[in-house]
């Protein structure tokens, strides 16, 4: 097997994973945190966001965000499209509504930690990417965060 196939399958096998955020608690009166963005290695297609919250008060929960950054330089939010509406012969045509994309983490039962993993497809034309976060359930009693961002080609 040749240098560059063996590569090939060792990246493959083991997707690149980095802290992009390290265990912290959340910014104060439910502002989000403002972490730089990762550059993406060139070829990748999907990242995972490792999360682990810890709520600061019950009924406390995280408000997470995603932002891609193009080749440009250009930020934008991760999107969801409105496709409640429908069409009929009289109005072939409806108009669709785009909103910014809020993720919204479960709301823990007790004060342990909780892990979960939130995957994307990687959009066109992308070079970094970054999750940011802010207390969403008790912002007067943040919790705490860490997000770990994993790549595959």
């Amino acid at each position: 097997m040749s240098n560059r196939m063996q590569e090939r399958i060792t990246r493959t096998a083991n997707p690149a994973s980095s802290v992009v955020l390290t265990s912290q608690a959340l910014p104060a009166a439910g502002a989000f945190t403002n972490q730089a963005a990762t550059v993406l290695p060139r070829g990748t297609k999907r990242v995972a966001f490792w999360v682990k919250y810890t709520r600061g008060a019950a009924g406390g929960f995280p408000d997470l965000r995603v932002l891609w950054t193009n080749t440009l330089g250009t930020e934008g939010h991760e999107t969801i499209v409105d496709r409640t509406l429908a069409l009929t012969v009289a109005q072939p045509v409806a108009s669709q509504l785009i909103y910014e994309e809020a993720l919204l983490g479960p709301i823990p039962a007790d004060a342990s930690p909780i892990d979960y993993v939130i995957r994307f497809e990687v959009p066109a034309g992308t070079s970094a990417v970054r999750m940011i976060a802010a207390e969403k359930g008790v912002v007067a009693t943040p919790g705490t965060i860490e997000i770990e961002l994993g790549t595959d080609m």
